[in-house]
């Protein structure tokens, strides 16, 4: 594990479009917050334009990519180096740091398909995999693609 520095977190489930959303603050120290959601594409993506400044996209990189190690028993290298790892579909604004990019499919698949067990034992590090869990249950039910803004 690379070993980012984690913190408390906080999850809130709240409505856009009609999608339900997972904004996430706290998962990386000096960050607002992140807002996970799903869409059926990268173009319908692109169409949610509101966000705010996202962290460095080393840092979530980092930490997205752990998890999705942890959950598949997959290489952290051979994970940052997929084509849907943390791709950029649009900016935001003018600001480099506002975005929305692509979560990998394998990580919305293990999500979903993760029991319990798998679940307490990835939340002790990564507090908030419960709700990412459900989320990506409800993009495998809608045949739709995780996203981060």
């Amino acid at each position: 594990m690379h070993g980012l520095p984690y913190r408390d977190v906080a999850s809130a489930v709240f409505r856009f479009g009609g999608r339900a959303e997972h904004r996430v603050t706290g998962l990386i120290p000096s960050v607002p917050s992140n807002t996970f959601f799903h869409a059926p594409d990268d173009a319908a993506a692109c169409s949610v334009r509101t966000g705010t400044p996202q962290p460095d996209r080393t840092a979530l990189s980092e930490i997205l990519g752990e998890l999705e190690s942890f959950l598949i028993c997959r290489p952290y290298d051979d994970i940052n180096v997929d084509d849907r790892h943390l791709a950029i579909v649009t900016q935001l604004g003018p600001a480099i740091d506002e975005y929305v990019a692509t979560l990998t499919d394998t990580l919305r698949d293990a999500l979903a398909s993760a029991d319990d067990e798998v679940l307490r034992a990835a939340s002790s590090r990564w507090p908030v995999v419960a709700e990412l869990a459900t989320l990506a249950r409800s993009a495998v039910s809608a045949g739709e693609r995780l996203y981060v803004r």
